[in-house]
């Protein structure tokens, strides 16, 4: 009977201690697993966060080269504009010139045309006078004629 117990409580001490590898195997294996877990999630953290970082910096490239096409673009934008403005202003200029000079020559053609009135005025009360003239010759020479 004792031997049976002793045999029985070796076994005992056997499987415990089969039990306590196990465990202790099986806690490793844990770590293990939970080690080589956050290695990989910090590797995987990396890439994202090298990815990120690659993104956010085409992002600002990106943003830098829209700014530089917006500043090209508005700068475009006001010298078509400014060279839009003088050539209103130069031709409104050109215009303005011939309008007036088209007013000076119609000032000039209206004190000609008026001059032009007098003179023929002039003559015409000058032939009136010419034939009144000719009238009171040629009744004086009928006079002269008569006697």
């Amino acid at each position: 009977n004792n031997q049976k117990l002793m045999a029985e409580y070796e076994k005992y001490q056997e499987l415990q201690a089969k039990s306590q590898r196990m465990q202790e195997e099986y806690e490793r294996q844990l770590t293990a697993k939970s080690e080589s877990h956050k290695q990989a999630l910090r590797e995987q953290t990396e890439q994202y966060e090298t990815k990120l970082h690659e993104k956010i910096g085409q992002l600002e490239a990106a943003h830098d080269e829209m700014r530089q096409t917006m500043r090209i673009h508005e700068e475009t934008k006001k010298q078509i504009e400014e060279d839009a403005d003088r050539e209103i202003l130069d031709i409104k200029n050109m215009y303005e010139r011939r309008l007036r000079e088209e007013k000076e020559g119609n000032m000039r053609l209206t004190g000609e045309t008026g001059i032009m009135k007098k003179k023929f005025k002039s003559q015409e009360q000058e032939i009136e006078a010419l034939k009144s003239d000719i009238n009171n010759l040629n009744t004086e020479k009928n006079k002269l004629n008569g006697l």
